[in-house]
């Protein structure tokens, strides 16, 4: 008989849920996902000491309260398949391997995170538009895609060569560094940047985010993504 399945509480098109939802597909866990809604808020703050989603339930009826955090947890249940780094003979490279993806997902908290929703918020009406941080927002994401897009065109050798990047850390494959990043960078490139300006200014990240957003994993959790909008394209999520 299968295990019983973690179960996420989200709100349906949550970006904080995305990367956990993204982490369970690679790590072949089974995650019930129970939406909420306005009315099913106080059951949140039963479960969670924030009383915010996402939250995951654990068989056990643990509780985690934080998307990086779930994230984490999920890609430690299946320690195999190296989201969490690649485990070698030499205790120093694995070590490297683990802090590189912990520093690009802490990175992705403090540059990516406030920019990404408040220009979401704005752009989806809930809350006012207000033209000058909705171009603050902008900036400071593009500053953040500028970071990016200087790492990815750089080879394993740190020199800037035809070898561009393939992932963040590993190569040869997609680790939670790569999730993370993706996931909050999904509403800003189908509702915010155009398909013209990432492909002139960030064309390593565009095409690492192309080759990422095809692999099953992905798909399965978001869908098609298209890299970039079109002016008047206003996806609906």
């Amino acid at each position: 008989m299968a295990p019983p399945p973690y179960k996420l509480y989200t709100f349906p098109g949550s970006l904080f849920a995305f990367a956990p939802l993204v982490v369970s597909e690679y790590a072949g866990v089974a995650v019930e996902i129970i939406n909420n809604d306005s009315t099913t808020i106080a059951h949140l703050k039963q479960l969670s000491p924030t009383g915010k989603a996402p939250v995951l339930e654990t068989p056990k009826g643990e509780i985690l309260f934080s998307s990086l955090a779930i994230a984490r947890f999920l890609a430690n249940l299946r320690k195999d398949i190296d989201l969490l780094g690649k485990n070698s003979n030499d205790s120093y490279s694995s070590l490297r391997n683990a802090v590189a993806i912990e520093d690009w997902t802490n990175w992705a908290a403090q540059d990516l995170e406030l920019p990404v929703c408040l220009s979401y918020y704005m752009v989806t009406k809930c809350i006012k538009f207000d033209k000058t941080k909705f171009a603050k927002a902008k900036n400071d994401m593009s500053s953040a895609l500028g970071v990016l897009e200087a790492h990815l065109g750089k080879g394993g050798g740190g020199e800037t060569n035809d070898n561009a990047r393939i992932n963040l850390v590993l190569d040869e494959q997609v680790t939670l560094a790569d999730i993370v990043v993706l996931c909050y960078l999904v509403y800003p490139f189908t509702l915010i940047f155009e398909v013209d300006e990432l492909e002139d200014k960030f064309p390593n990240v565009r095409r690492w985010f192309s080759n990422c957003m095809q692999q099953e994993e992905f798909v399965s959790v978001l869908g098609i993504i298209q890299c970039g909008k079109t002016k008047g394209d206003n996806p609906k999520f």
